[in-house]
């Protein structure tokens, strides 16, 4: 007897909870076997890609076994919209929430209800995306370089100058960092 696989999913993510494989295909009582197939309970934990699932009829039926695949996924969210580099003193600032099409929270050092404060860090700090529990799809991971303030040494300014020169140039760069000079 030709057997018709029915009542199996097409796809599944892979954080899925586990799924109940039925125990007849076209009338024919059987068995399921296959990665992640344990006593007829499908598990996608740890799966990725096309899993191939076998129904294997009962000894005595008159029926050969027949295959079927099933798509176990799970979306890794590409981070984007956070600064490679920011300096110790900006204001805290929010981090997006939607990476790509999933939804999720931020944590990691200076992070709190999604903000991002890097009030007294300094060097690489590791942030992780974490989806909604709703969400298929993996943690993503990503860093902040945040930089300490600097104050330039004066350069190329003489330390004393007449009333009654000509005005001079100030120099706009002083160790790499491009100002404006007051006063």
């Amino acid at each position: 007897m030709q057997i018709t696989i029915a009542g199996v999913r097409d796809s599944l993510c892979q954080i899925a909870s586990p799924i109940s494989l039925p125990l007849t295909e076209s009338g024919i009582p059987g068995y399921w076997s296959g990665p992640g197939v344990v006593n007829n309970i499908f598990y996608p934990v740890n799966l990725i890609g096309y899993i191939t699932l076998t129904f294997n009829p009962n000894a005595g039926e008159c029926a050969d076994a027949i295959s079927t695949s099933l798509l176990v996924f799970l979306e890794i969210p590409v981070i984007a919209g956070i600064p490679v580099e920011v300096c110790e003193d900006v204001p805290p600032f929010a981090l997006p929430t939607q990476q790509g099409n999933v939804t999720g929270n931020w944590s990691g050092p200076g992070v709190a209800n999604n903000m991002f404060n890097p009030n007294s860090l300094s060097g690489n700090i590791p942030l992780t995306f974490t989806p909604l529990p709703n969400e298929c799809a993996g943690v993503g991971m990503t860093s902040i370089s945040v930089q300490p303030l600097m104050t330039p040494g004066i350069t190329g300014v003489p330390s004393m100058i007449c009333s009654l020169s000509e005005p001079i140039a100030l120099p706009e760069i002083q160790q790499s960092i491009t100002g404006n000079w007051s006063g």
